[in-house]
């Protein structure tokens, strides 16, 4: 399985999918990252995905804004990379 993670551009991402990934990833709510997206950013990706699964990455952030992405993006996979704990998680 291939995951292509830290996806920003459009044409990265459709580029990734023709060449087999199988999870295209993204990243937000991790603003020190130069590939941070705001959610509009990830909803413009995620509309152009048209067969594989797809991951959202979140570091540390607050759960009420975890949340709320879930519900309009509604990734294949929630990928935590901080310090959540196993309630943090059990909350998503």
């Amino acid at each position: 399985m291939i995951k292509i993670c830290g996806l920003h551009q459009t044409e990265d991402l459709i580029l990734a999918e023709e060449l087999g990934a199988d999870v295209l990833g993204m990243i937000c709510g991790v603003p020190e990252s130069p590939r941070n997206n705001t959610i509009d950013e990830v909803l413009i990706l995620l509309n152009c995905v048209k067969n594989c699964k797809t991951a959202l990455l979140f570091r540390n952030a607050e759960l009420n804004f975890i949340l709320e992405i879930l519900k309009v993006t509604n990734p294949t996979i929630v990928h935590l990379c901080g310090n959540e704990d196993q309630n943090y998680r059990n909350e998503i």
